[in-house]
């Protein structure tokens, strides 16, 4: 173990925190991290997910009165991200651990162009007329399936989930915005928990380095929360990309060459 390791991966996590809070994407900072230190790619992502789990509660928790204005939709949405969490969980078990190495430059790039992407991405599902057309029980199955498919997502890869599960919901037709990242926050920690709980029984998450991140998340996202009307969101996410796609480009070397 190297004798830095520790303190480098609590300061990732507070910086992912912070970034979690003010504009998403610490997923970027804290994964690498654990990537930096040969932490094999599925025990990286798997305790990339847990240190961001608890704040993605917390998250959650600030909007549990929004939430509570839409509870059957809200349920039917949680057991589809459960189910989709505890699936994409089970795929990365059974992917081999030299196939998910060679993909971790390319899910990296994804989820980098979907952090670039997202408010265009968002603003055209909301705009989308298909979903929007349907309805009775054919919108409710669309929209659930919706939901299920995009926490799969989530708990196959965990960086960028905020973004899936947002665009998710928005081709589901929610506009509100507020109601919209109350369901986001909730969603991605029940698709999380599910995925971690199923990387865990797997053997997958390093608990010591895993314990000492979310420490880091939980400060990190209480200095974020409170610091975020003094920071530029739009020039941390230019900031964030600028890292993301320099270390997806590290890992393309790495892995592939």
């Amino acid at each position: 173990m190297h004798p830095y390791e520790y303190p480098f991966l609590f300061v990732a996590s507070l910086c992912g925190g912070v970034i979690n809070a003010i504009a998403g994407g610490g997923s970027f900072i804290t994964l690498p991290a654990l990537l930096f230190f040969n932490v094999p790619p599925t025990v990286a992502n798997a305790t990339s997910a847990v240190a961001a789990w608890p704040g993605l509660i917390t998250a959650a928790y600030g909007y549990r009165h929004r939430l509570s204005g839409d509870s059957r939709r809200l349920l039917r949405y949680a057991a589809a991200s459960l189910a989709g969490g505890v699936t994409g969980g089970a795929l990365l078990l059974m992917t081999p651990a030299a196939t998910f190495t060679r993909a971790i430059p390319l899910l990296m790039l994804l989820a980098t162009l979907m952090f670039l992407l997202a408010p265009r991405v968002v603003a055209a599902a909301r705009r989308s007329t298909d979903v929007a057309a349907a309805s009775g029980g054919k919108a409710t199955r669309l929209h659930t399936t919706i939901q299920f498919f995009a926490s799969l997502m989530v708990g196959y890869f965990n960086a960028g989930s905020g973004i899936i599960v947002m665009a998710g919901l928005s081709m589901s037709g929610m506009r509100e915005t507020q109601l919209l990242n109350g369901f986001k926050n909730l969603l991605g920690a029940v698709a999380a928990g599910a995925s971690i709980a199923a990387l865990a029984v797997g053997g997958q998450v390093a608990w010591a380095s895993a314990a000492l991140m979310m420490a880091g998340s939980l400060i990190g996202g209480l200095w974020g929360a409170r610091f975020a009307q003094r920071i530029d969101a739009n020039l941390l996410r230019v900031l964030i990309l600028i890292f993301s796609f320099v270390m997806t480009g590290y890992f393309f070397w790495k892995f592939w060459l």
